[in-house]
Formats: C-alpha cells, structure tokens, sequence
C-alpha cells in the first residue's frame, strides 16, 4: 500500500491529523502527519495528538521525517511550509507525486492568491477544502474535511428549554473568514433572556473531545450565517444529531453535493443576519419541527458523512496522480 506523508506550517485544527488517521485507519496508507509550529496558548496540544512536531534541527524528529519522506509515494501539503523544509523535501525525494491543498485563504482580503505558485515543487494535484473557499480557487478540486466520529444512535432528547450551542473557532472580522456576527449575538442572548433556549455561547478554548461530548448533549448546533458557506461545525454538529444553523447559498450546497456525490441537499437551516432573530425563535418554539429536523440532519450524516466514505474521495484522486 502506498505510503503518503502530511505536511503543514500549523496543525490546521487538525485537518491533516484527520485525514492521515482516516487513510490508515479505512484504507490501510502508511501515513503520517508532520507540522512545523504549534499553536500559541490556549489551543496549544488540542490538535496534535495524533501527529508529529518537525524541527529540523531536532535529531529525532528529524529522523522520523526523513525516513517518512524516503519512503513516501505520495507528498500532501497543506496550506504552506517554510522555504527551508521545502528545500529538504526536494532534496530527500523527487520521485514523490505532490498534492496541495489550501484549508482557507492565509491573508484576508483583499489579497487572495495561490500559494502553490509560491513552491518550486512539481504539483500533480491541486485540493480545496470543499466548502465557502472553491470560489476562491475554482481550478482547485474540492475535498471534504474528515469528522472522524460515529453518529450518534438518536438526536439529544429536547427538554422545557431547547440546547444551542454556538462555539465559532475565532471572533475576527474579515468577508470570507469571519464567524460572528452582532445580530446572532443579540438574537441568542434574548433567547436565553426569554427562557427560549439554554444557549452555550462558548467563549473559552475548549478541547475537541470535549467539545464533541458537550454538542451530542446539544439540539441545535450554530455554524455562521455571514459569509455564504459552512465549516467543520456543520458536520460534526450532523453527526451530533443536531439540527444545524448556517447562511450556506446555492454554491456552497452544490459544492457539498458534489463531494458526498450524492442528490440529495445537505438539511441545514439557512438563516442570514436577515431572518436569524425571526427564524430561530420560531425553530425554538417548535419542539416537534425541531425532533423531525434532528432526524433527518442525523440520517443525512449517516448515509454520507461517515470518514470511511469520505476518505474514499482522497483514495480516487491518489491513484490518478502522474
């Protein structure tokens, strides 16, 4: 089986860790993930478990990576590294096929550009991560984010008080990669104000696990609703058995249709800064909308986000590579 090797700056909310698990785990890759620099406090070690710090000058880590790259068939580099590391990948192995892939655009407006034409590395595939940013790179091939868990058997139970949790990974401002907004602010907190909702509006850095543990108790999960798309929140939150809340237009719902293969439309709840204080508000009201909504959220990540099929996407495009 082909050896595959997972390179990026930063450990990318653990994307890359995902996908390398998945590979090995559902299709038997020899695969291992390598980042250059963890991130700062307090998310320093929430993504890195599962993956491998590279210091050049550190003996053991740079022999762990060397031999990786000797071996490797295939080179999966996300996002960007440093010219010094791509000047020893170039110089351990050139027979390699090389895959980039870009997770979000690394300035925010008004400069978006292609970083691969930054490397003097001979790229035999270009990725996006399919879902707001295939617009931003339309000759890119849009690939699905890895949520490596089980559905849950059932949607969480819905008490007197309807559970929304709202837990986006920054607060900064910026037209695609921003993840609040004031209006949803004020539409939560008058929906806790008015015993509508207990609403989880998480502040603080929470590990993955335990924010996974903390969504499956939940009923509604919230991505964002400014910038047209959906991230990572989206899916866990379907596999939570969460009805989940996102400003998705038509392009990103085509994008994800495209990834799962599949006809059938993603069953998020489309609000915008808009409708968002009308719309939730009745959703919350409405314990039986709400149960049918959870349900038909749960079986849709049952039949199509499952990491054993989502991989298989990856698989396809690595034995075309030339």
């Amino acid at each position: 089986m082909k050896t595959v090797v997972q390179i990026s700056k930063t450990p990318l909310v653990g994307a890359p860790a995902r996908l390398a698990e998945a590979l090995e785990t559902h299709l038997g890759y020899r695969t291992l993930h390598f980042y250059e620099k963890e991130y700062p406090e307090p998310l320093s070690g929430f993504f890195t478990n599962k993956s491998c710090h590279l210091n050049l000058d550190e003996k053991g880590q740079r022999l762990l990576f060397e031999d990786a790259m000797r071996s490797a068939d295939i080179v999966h580099i996300h996002n960007q590294c440093s010219f010094r590391l791509e000047q020893h990948i170039l110089e351990l192995n050139t027979k390699a096929k090389f895959v980039y892939h870009v997770h979000s655009p690394l300035r925010e407006g008004p400069l978006y550009f292609r970083r691969l034409d930054d490397f003097r590395i001979p790229w035999s595939a270009f990725f996006v991560v399919g879902q707001i940013w295939p617009r931003l790179y339309p000759d890119a091939t849009p690939m699905p984010n890895i949520v490596p868990m089980p559905p849950v058997e059932a949607p969480a139970p819905i008490g007197d008080s309807v559970r929304v949790i709202y837990s986006p990974s920054h607060r900064r401002q910026g037209r695609w990669g921003t993840k609040i907004s004031p209006v949803l602010d004020e539409t939560l907190k008058k929906l806790g104000d008015n015993e509508l909702a207990d609403v989880f509006d998480l502040k603080q850095a929470v590990s993955p696990y335990q924010l996974t543990q903390l969504r499956k108790k939940m009923n509604v999960t919230i991505d964002e609703i400014v910038t047209g798309g959906f991230h990572q929140i989206s899916l866990e939150g379907m596999l939570c058995g969460n009805v989940v809340i996102n400003g998705s237009d038509e392009f990103s719902i085509q994008v994800m249709r495209g990834w799962t293969k599949s006809k059938a439309r993603p069953p998020f709840v489309v609000l915008d800064e808009s409708n968002v204080e009308q719309e939730l508000t009745a959703l919350v009201k409405d314990h039986a909308r709400l149960q049918e909504k959870a349900e038909e959220t749960l079986d849709y990540g049952k039949k199509y986000l499952l990491p054993e099929m989502l991989v298989k996407r990856y698989d396809e495009v690595y034995r075309t590579l030339n």
